[in-house]
């Protein structure tokens, strides 16, 4: 029986801020442990591959490199570049100390999938200006070959990554959100690990958009939802909101959080199977004291763009689109 981690605490807390991280682990064969946040101070140990570790607090530090570039006409020209980066103080048997954020992957998954261990590693570089993940990398490492056995490279700022539970999913040995909470929206990736391949199941994404007319103003709203399928306890099959069983159990209505309209008839397949994105644009207008504009009844006036369902199929070897819904056309 295949058997994940789903329980662990998505959060650390880092210099009095909340960071999500999930069993952090060396991703280096040899890691040292420095006294000092300097890599030329004492190094204090060195840790083997895979060792778990608690990551107390996060400092900054940076140097100064020369890079070189070529100008427009070609020739070659030097300038200085500074480098940020992380290190995280950490506390092995007693002993305090410092580890490259680079010889580190915040997140980790082990994966006992019938007589083979897989470890999931998830490794980030680090961006001073946004202060978040802008190149992502999960390794899956074969624990008794010891072996890295497939990989996937994204780019994408990272607020939070969790596993999401895949009961009743065929071929699938792991499926994980990665989301982003931006200035300009929002964003969700789904990566799912199936028939021995890491890739990129879905995505989804929220932004907003303004256009003036004299000192008047609209907002277009564009959103995207996706609901996957999951299977209760009780074998029934729900269609929650990115995947996160956890809204089920949380103060407010579950059913705002699960698909419930009635599916169209040539959705004839089973649930467990199904996955449902939404698309909604919406502009609302705005006058020139930056009020709402409102119809005649008290209502605000707005402007559906578009308003339309995808559903998908998983096969259990790829996703395939089976039906389109656009609502507004039915208007």
């Amino acid at each position: 029986m295949d058997t994940i981690q789903l329980n662990k605490s998505l959060r650390a807390v880092l210099d009095n801020q909340y960071a999500n991280t999930i069993d952090p682990r060396t991703l280096s064969s040899h890691t040292n442990v420095y006294e000092l946040p300097d890599s030329n101070s004492a190094i204090l140990k060195v840790l083997d591959f895979g060792t778990l570790l608690k990551l107390d607090k996060q400092k900054e530090d940076y140097y100064n490199e020369d890079r070189i570039a070529k100008d427009k006409n070609g020739k070659e020209y030097t300038y200085g570049q500074t480098v940020y980066f992380l290190w995280y103080e950490v506390n092995i048997e007693g002993v305090k100390g410092f580890v490259k954020y680079t010889d580190i992957a915040k997140h980790t998954f082990i994966k006992n999938s019938g007589n083979t261990n897989y470890l999931y590693l998830i490794t980030s570089n680090y961006s001073k200006e946004h202060n978040k993940t802008t190149k992502l990398q999960i390794l899956k490492y074969d624990q008794d070959k010891k072996i890295f056995v497939d990989s996937l490279t994204s780019y994408m700022t990272v607020d939070i990554i969790k596993p999401l539970d895949y009961s009743g999913w065929k071929n699938v040995d792991m499926l994980f959100r990665i989301a982003n909470d931006g200035e300009s929206g929002t964003s969700d990736l789904f990566i799912i690990d199936a028939n021995n391949k890491i890739d990129t199941l879905i995505s989804r994404f929220d932004e907003g958009d303004e256009g003036y007319q004299g000192a008047a103003y609209s907002t277009l709203n564009s959103n995207s939802l996706v609901y996957l399928p999951i299977k209760l306890a009780d074998d029934s099959v729900r269609l929650i909101l990115n995947g996160n069983v956890e809204l089920l159990n949380s103060n407010d209505d579950p059913n705002s959080y699960t698909y419930l309209k009635e599916l169209p008839a040539n959705i004839n397949f089973p649930k467990t199977e199904l996955i449902v994105k939404t698309y909604s644009d919406v502009v609302s207008f705005y006058d020139k004291s930056n009020n709402p504009v409102k119809n005649k009844d008290g209502s605000y006036k707005i402007k559906k763009q578009r308003d339309e369902i995808d559903f998908y199929r998983w096969t259990g070897y790829k996703l395939e689109k089976v039906l389109t819904v656009n609502n507004i056309a039915k208007h």
